[in-house]
């Protein structure tokens, strides 16, 4: 499998799942299908992936909250 960035094919080497933990709340969220992609500078969050996994994503002025059912 290869992710596509700007006219450029990076290839992913790993596929697992990881938890994150929000800086505002100490419950962990859990995510699976997580990439990991060589040579990639920046973290990249799917929202769609997320909500379709029973999360809800809420975007204020200054900040994304994500929260499980």
């Amino acid at each position: 499998m290869v992710v596509a960035i700007h006219n450029s094919r990076l290839p992913i080497s790993h596929i697992g799942k990881t938890k994150v933990t929000p800086l505002l709340n100490s419950k962990r969220v859990q995510l699976q299908g997580v990439c990991h992609v060589l040579g990639m500078k920046k973290n990249l969050l799917s929202v769609s992936q997320l909500t379709a996994s029973g999360n809800y994503v809420v975007f204020g002025p200054n900040d994304v909250k994500v929260n499980q059912e």
